[in-house]
């Protein structure tokens, strides 16, 4: 059928893997003229914008790819990520949530959330999202860092220490990891 978006979306993303920009985009306008209801036109066309850092224009295709998909993780993680760089929080948090909600085991979404609710000081909730990430990918070593840094600011001395002892034995020079060790070492007394 010679009306189907598809070959004009890849093609998209063949052009905007190699850096045309420009290229890209005019496909991905296509591929949505040809139909009007293909989300990941629309989220494509927002990774797009936003690589330009036009992220008003990003926001506006993501969010119409989720109306069209409404279990889009990928673009409700990408919202986060913009929300972030935005300096709005709540928003971010809102958005990783429905990230992880529509795709469980999405280790980035997991763990950029963990990170957004332990700046807002909601400790509880970050230790399960760093434990999610450490479930699915037991070797991201900054996973097992920012549980450790967690488990220090709730004075839980010992379980920090086991937190960064883990994340040193994947990556001994993560310097995080090591200030904490020496913090929570510190604290814990002898």
């Amino acid at each position: 059928a010679p009306h189907l978006p598809e070959p004009h979306w890849n093609v998209g993303i063949g052009l905007s893997v190699r850096g045309d920009l420009d290229g890209a985009l005019r496909h991905f306008d296509e591929a949505i003229r040809l139909e009007p209801r293909f989300p990941q036109g629309y989220y494509s066309r927002g990774n797009v914008y936003r690589q330009r850092g036009q992220l008003d224009r990003a926001i506006k295709q993501y969010e119409q790819a989720v109306v069209l998909k409404r279990d889009y993780a990928e673009a409700y993680y990408n919202l986060g990520v913009i929300a972030e760089t935005q300096k709005r929080p709540d928003d971010a948090i809102r958005q990783y949530s429905l990230a992880v909600a529509n795709k469980l085991d999405y280790a980035d979404a997991h763990y950029n959330l963990a990170n957004v609710l332990r700046e807002r000081g909601r400790l509880d909730e970050a230790l399960v999202h760093y434990s999610q990430v450490i479930r699915i990918d037991p070797r991201r070593a900054a996973a097992h860092a920012n549980l450790g840094a967690t488990f220090l600011q709730m004075n839980r001395f010992e379980e920090a220490r086991q937190a960064f002892a883990a994340a040193l034995a994947l990556d001994p020079n993560l310097g995080p990891a090591r200030a904490g060790m020496r913090r929570a070492l510190q604290l814990r007394g002898p």
